[in-house]
């Protein structure tokens, strides 16, 4: 019987430390940087991310599209039709989304208008090229 609950005490003590490191990593991903409504991530960090993400969305906004994006949850939009296109591409406003490009300032300037029409999961990948 001993043995029984010292089972079970290992078994939930384990199960509560994975519900506390995967809340930790998604409180983190969607979390805005100082100053800013959404985060900026370098390349390894959302990486990181991504990796612990069940779903998510990289939203590349370069005004060509990106042939070595082989990520299966990339989806390419052009930052100049953004407005237009984006709730067709992805319609849950609460969804993770890295955004990307080769111009620099259209990733942050993308992830100001998604925030400023309610989407809350953005994060900018900085130090792409």
């Amino acid at each position: 019987m001993k043995n029984i609950n010292k089972m079970r005490w290992i078994m939930y003590s384990c199960m509560a430390m994975v519900i506390l490191f995967s809340s930790a990593a998604w409180l983190r991903s969607v979390r805005p940087s100082e100053g800013k409504p959404y985060e900026q991530l370098s390349s390894e960090e959302a990486q990181e991310y991504m990796a612990y993400e069940g779903k998510y969305y990289l939203l590349d906004v370069s005004a060509q599209v990106d042939e070595s994006c082989d990520d299966p949850y990339c989806v390419h939009i052009p930052y100049e039709q953004l407005l237009d296109r984006i709730e067709e591409e992805i319609t849950d406003r609460t969804s993770v989304i890295y955004i990307k490009s080769k111009d620099t300032s259209n990733d942050r300037k993308a992830a100001m208008k998604l925030c400023h029409i309610g989407y809350t999961g953005v994060a900018v990948i900085t130090g792409e090229e």
